[in-house]
C-alpha cells in the first residue's frame, strides 16, 4: 500500500481504498461453535486494546486520506462499555460519509433507538439459522426470539440496507438455505451466505462454496414459479447477493458470499 502525493490511500492494484472496518473489542456474548475454539481463548486486557479516543483519531486520520466509509465489528461491539456515545461521535465525524454496524443482534430489542438516534443507519446482523433450537446448538445461547424481535425493529427504525449474513455450516443449516433466500423475496433484507473457513479446532465442518451453489441452484424453484420466468421483477424484487441459474430469463439468483478467515488485526483497509 502506498500514500500518493494527494494523501490517498491506494493498494497493488492501483485501488482507491475508501474503506475502514475496526474491530473495538475481541469479546462477545455468544459461542458460535465455527468461531470459538473448545479451549478458553485469551481475552486482552482493556489497556491493550484502542481507547475511544485513539479510534476516532485513527478515523480523522483515515478521512483525511481518503476514507469515506466505516464499518464498527467486535468480537461484538455492543458489549463494550460507552459504546452508543462512541458511535455518535463517530457520525459527526466531518468527511466521513457512512458509518455502519455488524453485531450478533442480540443487544438489538433493547437498544435500537439508540444505535439510530447515534446516526447509524445500515447494519448487518449475523444469524445463522431460522430455527430457535438450532441457533441454540449453534451460538449456544437461547436468543434467537430476541435477535429476531431486532431484526423486526431494526426494519420499523428505517435501517436501510439490513445486511443478514449466515454462515453455511454442512449438516447444520444447508436445508435452511432457500428459507433464507425467501426472506429477501418479501423483506427488506440483504442475504449474504458466508462460506465458513474453519480456525484452529472450531467445531463446525468446513462449507463448501460450490456446494452450496449446487444446493441452492437445484431448489430455485420456488423462484421460478414465483416470478414466471420475469427476469424485470426477480431483480426489482430480491435484495440478495446472486449465483448464476439455468434459465435463459433469469440470469442470477444467489450468490454464496465468501469472506475470508478472521484474523488478529483489529483495524481492516478495503474498497468494497
Amino acid at each position: 500500500m502506498q500514500v500518493l502525493p494527494n494523501s490517498k490511500l491506494i493498494d497493488q492494484y492501483s485501488r482507491n481504498l475508501n474503506y475502514l472496518r475496526i474491530s473495538i473489542t475481541d469479546r462477545c456474548n455468544l459461542h458460535c461453535m465455527y468461531c470459538v475454539p473448545r479451549e478458553d481463548i485469551p481475552r486482552l486486557r482493556h489497556e491493550d486494546i484502542l481507547s475511544y479516543e485513539e479510534i476516532l483519531r485513527l478515523v480523522k486520520i483515515g478521512v483525511s486520506l481518503g476514507i469515506s466509509k466505516v464499518r464498527i465489528t467486535g468480537g461484538e461491539p455492543l458489549v463494550r462499555k460507552g459504546v452508543y456515545h462512541f458511535l455518535e461521535k463517530l457520525t459527526r465525524i466531518e468527511g466521513l460519509s457512512d458509518a455502519s454496524l455488524t453485531t450478533n443482534g442480540v443487544f438489538l430489542k433493547d437498544n435500537i433507538l439508540k444505535i439510530k438516534s447515534a446516526g447509524i443507519n445500515r447494519i448487518n446482523i449475523s444469524l445463522d439459522t431460522l430455527d430457535p433450537k438450532k441457533y441454540l446448538k449453534i451460538t449456544g445461547h437461547d436468543k434467537f426470539d430476541q435477535v429476531w424481535s431486532g431484526i423486526k425493529l431494526a426494519r420499523e427504525a428505517g435501517f436501510a440496507p439490513i445486511k443478514l449474513n449466515v454462515v453455511a455450516l454442512k449438516g447444520i443449516n444447508e436445508d435452511e438455505l432457500v428459507e433464507f433466500a425467501r426472506l429477501s423475496l418479501f423483506n427488506p433484507y440483504h442475504v449474504r451466505f458466508i462460506e465458513h473457513m474453519p480456525i484452529g479446532t472450531s467445531k463446525a465442518k468446513k462449507g463448501i462454496k460450490q456446494r452450496l451453489n449446487n444446493h441452492l441452484r437445484a431448489q430455485s424453484s420456488f423462484v421460478k414459479s414465483y416470478f414466471n420466468g420475469d427476469g424485470a421483477r426477480l431483480r426489482e424484487k430480491c435484495r440478495f447477493k446472486y449465483i448464476e441459474i439455468d434459465s435463459p430469463r433469469i440470469r442470477s439468483l444467489l450468490e454464496a458470499y465468501t469472506i475470508g478467515s478472521l484474523c488478529p488485526a483489529h483495524i481492516g483497509l478495503g474498497d468494497k
